[in-house]
């Protein structure tokens, strides 16, 4: 029995990122789904965007000088500018309420209502309606990391504590269960001030 022919491999490039180019129809195999090169789109849409048909069917956001897509599924550039500026919107105003509240603590050292533990509570109700129930608790644990930090390289007397992330939720108290849901002060249409409430408590 004789063999005739020869066995052609069917892929005519394997890239670094796992590009297959099929030589007899030309198009490009990228794991999820066929790039056709000719006209620089899919063939299919992103299955992570099927409903975006035009936007998901654009390869590397349609910019092939200046990105790839090794899975296919690359989520297009506006959702990454959205995540980026939202998070940059997050932390301008986690600092800003955060320095609303250093600087009432400042200003009511001298109160004999008013202590440290006021002074956090009244940190993370400022920031939970300024900004959000949970990046208030993602600051309160961060500074009291800092703080850990500080005290392990001699910087603090005392570092992590337990009380200021009670006093810390006390303050996610008094600013209200509808931070959990929206961002800003809705609460002052019909709830007591943070600086009242944390002054009531007594802390």
């Amino acid at each position: 029995m004789a063999a005739t022919g020869s066995t052609v491999f069917p892929f005519g490039y394997i890239g670094v990122d796992g590009y297959y180019t099929d030589i007899a129809s030309l198009l490009i195999q990228v794991r999820a789904r066929y790039l056709w090169p000719l006209i620089g789109a899919w063939l299919s849409s992103d299955p992570l965007w099927a409903p975006l048909s035009e936007v998901s069917r654009r390869y590397a956001g349609n910019s092939p000088t200046n990105a790839t897509d090794p899975s296919g599924m690359v989520v297009p550039a506006a959702a990454y500018a959205a995540i980026k500026a939202f998070l940059i919107a997050e932390a301008a105003c986690i600092l800003a309420a955060g320095y609303v509240g250093l600087n009432k603590h400042n200003n009511n050292k001298h109160r004999a209502d008013w202590s440290d533990k006021t002074a956090h509570c009244y940190t993370c109700c400022i920031i939970s309606r300024t900004c959000g129930r949970i990046p208030s608790w993602m600051t309160g644990y961060l500074w009291e990391m800092g703080n850990e930090i500080q005290e392990w390289i001699g910087a603090l007397p005392q570092g992590f504590d337990w009380a200021d992330i009670l006093a810390n939720q006390e303050g996610r108290d008094c600013s209200g269960w509808e931070t959990l849901i929206f961002c800003g002060n809705l609460g002052r249409w019909f709830r007591d001030s943070c600086e009242k409430c944390c002054v009531d408590k007594n802390l």
